[in-house]
């Protein structure tokens, strides 16, 4: 009896709530803030939560590609970084932090942003096990945005953090 009146409740609070978005997107100029709230945004996100800026795209296929596979992460690595930052650091190095970052935390996801500019990108992604670790992902500020860096701020250590680079 008490789960018929739950669900009878749920099914009204739905309605409810349906009638009223209808009434507010039909009053006068309804339409017309949204479109404004909207076009004032910063960025705009995607379907799965990553910004439309060229530091968010090349860190969703940064996480794509660390959570798929060694070769993948390496056909990303030769495909996206910049040749600065491979001078640097060669993709052997790069593949062997990767297999290290990929032991510790198994596939990532994105979990939320937490700053975002055209050619920077901070955000918490977690890890398999639940954890949540922040990522500072870094591009070049011009086309074709190729990845400088992308960095872990680790928690105890020191003023803020350390950085690990990849």
């Amino acid at each position: 009896m008490q789960i018929r009146t739950v669900v009878r409740n749920a099914i009204g609070l739905v309605v409810l709530v349906s009638a009223i978005a209808g009434i507010v997107g039909h009053a006068p100029g309804a339409a017309s803030a949204a479109a404004a709230g909207r076009a004032d945004a910063k960025h705009k996100a995607s379907r799965d939560g990553w910004p439309e800026t060229p530091a968010g795209a090349m860190a969703r296929q940064w996480v794509v590609a660390f959570s798929t596979s060694e070769d993948a992460m390496r056909g990303f690595l030769k495909q996206n970084v910049s040749e600065q930052s491979l001078a640097k650091r060669g993709i052997a190095q790069r593949v062997e932090s990767y297999r290290k970052m990929r032991e510790r935390y198994g596939r990532l996801m994105l979990a939320s942003v937490l700053k975002e500019e055209k050619d920077e990108l901070t955000a918490n992604l977690m890890a398999s096990d639940g954890s949540t670790h922040k990522f500072v992902f870094t591009v070049e500020a011009n086309p074709p945005h190729k990845l400088r860096s992308v960095g872990i701020v680790q928690k105890g250590f020191g003023h803020g953090g350390s950085w690990f680079h990849h």
